[in-house]
């Protein structure tokens, strides 16, 4: 019996209306992207990656969904989710921001992402009650060392 390789997807969910982006579930999300798959690669495609392909992670704050999908159908789903423009009934896009070989990996790239936006919304300058909520946040997100937080 041979054991069926995993690949995981770090993608991000960019909503044409901010105030719709709580709405869209995990399912909605499987979904739009087998419909995707579907329609470019067929029959074929859509049964490769109807086993498959699993959404682990959906983090609706900062629209971040992990995928994960079998190593052979990786090119069948890394294609089709540039062309998936609704998600459940709001319009959305999909872009993927990694791609890796294991849930660690990903995990790894996940916290750069989340470092980034908050280092960026810290640079903004906020007033002192928000600054200090950032850092706190980023505090959580790198754990004990916090002698790198910048500004």
């Amino acid at each position: 019996m041979v054991k069926v390789k995993h690949r995981y997807l770090l993608a991000e969910v960019i909503y044409q209306d901010p105030l719709t982006k709580n709405l869209a579930t995990d399912v909605d999300i499987h979904r739009a992207i087998l419909h995707s798959v579907g329609m470019l690669h067929g029959d074929l495609g859509h049964a490769s990656t109807q086993s498959s392909l699993q959404v682990k992670v959906c983090d609706f704050i900062f629209s971040v969904v992990v995928l994960r999908v079998a190593a052979d159908a990786l090119g069948y789903v890394a294609s089709a989710i540039p062309f998936v423009v609704n998600v459940g009934n709001s319009d959305a896009i999909l872009r993927v921001l990694f791609q890796g070989s294991s849930m660690r990996t990903v995990e790894k790239k996940l916290i750069q992402f989340n470092l980034k936006l908050f280092y960026a919304k810290l640079r903004r300058r906020p007033d002192s009650a928000e600054s200090s909520a950032l850092r706190t946040a980023i505090a959580r997100v790198t754990g004990s060392n916090v002698s790198h937080i910048k500004l």
